[in-house]
């Protein structure tokens, strides 16, 4: 196992001071322009500070049930979507390796962190829209992979390491698909689920049924269902499962 890293007392105390400003926003309508912009100033500078330190960004790649610890839930309750940014790049890299490595293909491709980036942003942006739509804080797992499969076909985050060398043309929508199925079963505590699938008459045929319709005509609603319907015969588990993002 990991050992944790620590945060900084520089970290620390820019959380306690976002932590006062939020709470200073809701108190004080008549000072609430002044007061974000200060609150969006402080954000801007621990967003710079994660990039030096890595802080939540290493801990919740290495350090198991990090995402449940209270340094983690100051960062939902104060900033939530960067602390969904955080956790949704974090997954992605967990999963990439994953994929990489059961197919062996390290030294054929490799993950676009400028355009995984952009496809987190455009993930937030599209999550705040369903909430909005449902009035809902949280979503069930299906909501999360419909998203996320949607944007990894569009923005094709995998390249070839070599763009001469690219062997597997739906490279993006193997990995979209996999990823999703990650998601649906919540990978990290859950793998029977995966295994099972995976030894499953239905497992192959899904895939190459999936990677069809990606490269045909879809929506991420049309997304959300298909993998709504999978959770309820594969990953029944999903029901009890509704998270911020």
């Amino acid at each position: 196992m990991t050992t944790k890293v620590p945060m900084s007392i520089e970290m620390s105390n820019l959380i306690k001071l976002l932590w006062k400003d939020r709470e200073r926003i809701k108190g004080n309508e008549n000072s609430v322009v002044y007061l974000s912009l200060q609150f969006d100033k402080q954000r801007q500078r621990l967003e710079n500070l994660e990039k030096k330190e890595k802080y939540f960004i290493s801990n919740l790649y290495n350090t198991p049930n990090f995402e449940k610890s209270e340094d983690f839930k100051k960062l939902e309750q104060v900033l939530p979507e960067l602390a969904i940014n955080y956790k949704r790049t974090v997954v992605v890299f967990q999963v990439c390796k994953e994929f990489f490595a059961k197919n062996d293909i390290s030294k054929l491709y490799r993950l676009d962190k400028n355009v995984l980036a952009k496809v987190i942003e455009r993930y937030i942006e599209d999550l705040g829209i369903l909430k909005k739509r449902h009035g809902c804080r949280k979503v069930q797992l299906p909501k999360i992979a419909g998203l996320m499969t949607n944007l990894i076909v569009k923005y094709r985050p995998i390249i070839p390491v070599d763009i001469r060398n690219n062997p597997y043309l739906n490279i993006n929508e193997t990995f979209a698909i996999f990823h999703a199925v990650c998601i649906c079963a919540d990978f990290s505590g859950r793998k029977g689920e995966i295994d099972a699938f995976g030894k499953s008459p239905q497992h192959d045929e899904f895939y190459e049924d999936m990677i069809y319709h990606l490269n045909r005509n879809f929506t991420p609603e049309s997304l959300i269902m298909i993998f709504k319907t999978l959770c309820l015969y594969q990953f029944r588990s999903f029901l009890k499962e509704a998270v911020s993002g």
